[in-house]
C-alpha cells in the first residue's frame, strides 16, 4: 500500500475513533499502526489536538467541524473543558514564581515541561463506547521545579518528567507537582504524598502548600485522619504530621474541611484549624521556637518551626516571626534543666538583650484586624527572680501590657499570654525591655499564637498560660 493510501486510511481510522463509531476491528488496527509508526502517533495526537481546540472554542455545546481530507466529526466538549491559554499561562508563573534560582539549563528544561504540558492536557478522552488507546496508566501530573538540594527517598524523579499516579517520597529539599488538571502544588521534605488522581492526592506526612486555579476548583487532599480538604479557590497549606494530626491555613480563598467532627466546615483567607487523628476540628496554633543550633544539630521543639540567630524570619503556614538585629545572643541550658521538664525542647535555649535597648518582635502574614492570643515563652534556669521585663504592643509611651519574672526553678511559669489584635495589614509586633531587675536582661524561647475566641483585650494579660500548641488530642 502506497504512503498517500496509508495515510488516508489512518485519517479514515482517527475520525471514526473520534467519532465514538470506531468497532472493535477498526479499533484494533488504528492500535497496530500507532504502535508500529511514530509518524502515525504525532499525526493522532495532531488530530486530536484539532478537536480539542475546536471544543474549546466553539460557541454552543455542540458542533461540527471539517478535518482535512476526512469529511466531518461531530463532537460535543467536555463539560470541565478549560481554555488552553489559560493553564499554559499558569505553568509558565509558577516557574518564575518559585524563587528557587533556576540556572540557564534549568529554565531551558522549564520551557520543555510547558511543551509537554500542552501535548498531554489536551488529549480528550476515549470515547466510553471504545477501549483507549493503550499507554496506561496515564500520567496526571508534571514534576515542574526541584531544588538544588531536592532529594527523594525512592528512585530519583528528572525535572520534567511524567508522573503517573502514586507516591512522591521526598526526603529533603522542595518539588512542584503540576497536576493534569491545572492544581499545583509544593511540598517540602520530609514529605509522602500520593498523587490519587488529576485532581486529589493523599498527604501521609510532610508540608504541603497548594495553589487551585478556577479550572481545578474541588482539588481534594485527603489526610491520615480520613478528613478530606476541598478547595474553594484558591491557595492553601497544611502539615501533616507523623502522628496523624494536620495543621490547615487558607492563604487566599477559601476551603471545606470534609468528613470531621463535629461537621464539615468552610474556612477563609486567614483562618486555620488543627484536624486531631480521631478527625476532630481543633483550633490552631502555630509555634516558633528560638533554635541557635539550626544550622547543626536542631533543638527545636517538633511542632514548631526554627527560629534561627540572626536575620532572617522564620515562616509556618504563611506566618512569619523576625527578630530585631540586637536580640542575637543565644545561650543553651540543658545541663541546668532536666529532660523530665514538660517543654523541654521549647525551654532550654534562648536568646537575650542585656544592653538595656529595647528588642522588637514583628509578626506578618496574618488575618487583618483578628484578635490573637500570643503565649510568649520566657524562662531562663540561671536567672535569679530578680530578672524582670516589660512587654509593650508597641514603643509608645504608656504601662506595659505585662510584666514578667523569670523563676529559675518554676518552668511551668516560664509563659505569659497577650490578646492582641492585628493591624489592617495582618501584623503585629511585641517590644520588650528590662524592667528594673538584676541583671537588667530580656529573655526570649519562642512564642505560640492563635485565634483568639475572646473579645480583643489589647490591655489583658494572663500569666502561665497552658500552651495551647501542646494539647494533643489523639
Amino acid at each position: 500500500m502506497s504512503d498517500a493510501m496509508t495515510n488516508m486510511a489512518l485519517e479514515e481510522l482517527i475520525a471514526r475513533y473520534l467519532e465514538g463509531v470506531a468497532d472493535a476491528a477498526q479499533t484494533s488496527a488504528l492500535n497496530a499502526m500507532l504502535a508500529g509508526d511514530a509518524a502515525a502517533r504525532r499525526m493522532f495526537v495532531d488530530r486530536c489536538l484539532q478537536e480539542r481546540c475546536l471544543a474549546e472554542l466553539a460557541p454552543q455545546e455542540g458542533f461540527v467541524a471539517q478535518v482535512s481530507g476526512v469529511g466531518k466529526i461531530t463532537r460535543r466538549p467536555h463539560a470541565d473543558a478549560e481554555p488552553a491559554l489559560r493553564r499554559s499561562v499558569w505553568y509558565a508563573k509558577g516557574f518564575r514564581g518559585q524563587g528557587s534560582g533556576f540556572s540557564v539549563m534549568a529554565a531551558i528544561a522549564a520551557l520543555f515541561v510547558i511543551a509537554g504540558a500542552l501535548l498531554y492536557i489536551f488529549l480528550p478522552a476515549a470515547p466510553h463506547s471504545q477501549l483507549p488507546i493503550p499507554h496506561s496508566p496515564a500520567p496526571i501530573a508534571l514534576l515542574s521545579d526541584l531544588s538544588d538540594n531536592a532529594q527523594f527517598i525512592d528512585a530519583p524523579h528528572a525535572l520534567g518528567s511524567d508522573l503517573l499516579p502514586g507516591v512522591i517520597a521526598l526526603k529533603r529539599g522542595s518539588a512542584q507537582i503540576a497536576f493534569r488538571s491545572g492544581a499545583v502544588v509544593d511540598l517540602t521534605g520530609p514529605c509522602e504524598f500520593d498523587m490519587t488522581g488529576e485532581n486529589r492526592g493523599y498527604l501521609r506526612h510532610g508540608l504541603l502548600t497548594a495553589y487551585v486555579p478556577a479550572a481545578a476548583r474541588g482539588f481534594t487532599v485527603g489526610l491520615i485522619s480520613h478528613a478530606h480538604i476541598v478547595d474553594l479557590g484558591t491557595r492553601f497549606a497544611i502539615d501533616d504530621a507523623s502522628d496523624g494530626s494536620a495543621r490547615l491555613r487558607v492563604l487566599e480563598g477559601r476551603v471545606r474541611i470534609d468528613d470531621v467532627e463535629p461537621a464539615a466546615l468552610v474556612l477563609e483567607a486567614g483562618q486555620g484549624r488543627r484536624i486531631s487523628r480521631a478527625g476532630r476540628i481543633l483550633p490552631l496554633a502555630l509555634s516558633f521556637d528560638v533554635d541557635g543550633e539550626a544550622s547543626g544539630g536542631s533543638i527545636t521543639d517538633p511542632d514548631a518551626a526554627a527560629l534561627t540567630v540572626g536575620p532572617g524570619a522564620a515562616t509556618s503556614l504563611g506566618v512569619s516571626v523576625t527578630l530585631s538585629a540586637n536580640l542575637n545572643k543565644w545561650r543553651d541550658r540543658r545541663n541546668e534543666l532536666s529532660p523530665d521538664v514538660e517543654h523541654y525542647n521549647l525551654l532550654r535555649d534562648f536568646v537575650y538583650e542585656n544592653s538595656g535597648d529595647p528588642v522588637t518582635i514583628r509578626i506578618d502574614g496574618l488575618r487583618p484586624q483578628t484578635a490573637y492570643d500570643l503565649t510568649v515563652y520566657s524562662f531562663d534556669a540561671q536567672s535569679n527572680d530578680q530578672t524582670k521585663s516589660a512587654w509593650f504592643a508597641d514603643e509608645a509611651a504608656g504601662a506595659p501590657l505585662h510584666v514578667h519574672t523569670i523563676h529559675c526553678k518554676n518552668p511551668a511559669a516560664g509563659a505569659f499570654t497577650l490578646h492582641l489584635t492585628s493591624d489592617t495589614r495582618g501584623r503585629l509586633r511585641l517590644v520588650a525591655k528590662p524592667w528594673g531587675g538584676d541583671p537588667s536582661i530580656v529573655i526570649f524561647n519562642g512564642l505560640t499564637i492563635a485565634e483568639s475566641d475572646a473579645d480583643p483585650a489589647p490591655a489583658t494579660s494572663i500569666s502561665n498560660a497552658p500552651p495551647a500548641h501542646f494539647d494533643k488530642e489523639q
